[in-house]
């Protein structure tokens, strides 16, 4: 990564855990979209918290690769500029509760599922949407970081869309 300092959205799906290079390798990025296995990350940050916080204010999206087993606003409060967060299907829908609770600046909320994409969950907020990847995990994320349509930009739209329904609807009852 010495050689791409440059690097602004990096998938890390190798580990855990996450070796010192690594996580010092990306500490030095100026990252605004990770897709991490964040079990890993979350391991190292107590020791290493005073440095994560740089690369952790920058990020803006954020895919979370595996189910949380931890409290989520442990670690998302770090994430002081996140506006999508993607995670995969969990085991109960009130992850997705704490994730909007803790994260106040978020405009995008991706469920990973094997459900319908577009799906209203049971959380009533229109910033959460269930997205299924009709191509691998892999291609989705490599069609993103070339500027094409991937998972962030069909949830991006599909709440778009809710808002103006819903503006719409504000409009004919006042």
């Amino acid at each position: 990564m010495e050689l791409c300092p440059n690097i602004v959205n990096l998938a890390m799906w190798t580990g855990p855990p996450y070796t010192d290079e690594e996580i010092m390798a990306v500490l030095d990025l100026q990252l605004t979209s990770l897709s991490v296995n964040l079990d890993g990350l979350y391991r190292c940050l107590p020791e290493k918290a005073s440095k994560f916080h740089a690369l952790f204010s920058c990020i803006t999206h954020l895919d979370v690769s595996t189910v949380l087993p931890w409290n989520p606003h442990e670690v998302l409060i770090h994430f002081t500029a996140l506006t999508h967060l993607a995670i995969p299907e969990q085991r109960t829908y009130q992850v997705l509760e704490d994730c909007l609770a803790c994260c106040k600046t978020l405009k995008v909320l991706i469920w990973l599922s094997g459900e319908h994409l577009h799906k209203l969950l049971p959380v009533g907020d229109i910033r959460v949407v269930s997205v299924q990847c009709g191509r691998s995990y892999i291609m989705d994320w490599e069609e993103g970081a070339r500027g094409r349509e991937d998972m962030w930009s069909i949830a991006e739209a599909v709440v778009t869309d809710r808002l103006r329904v819903q503006g719409a609807k504000l409009a004919v009852e006042e």
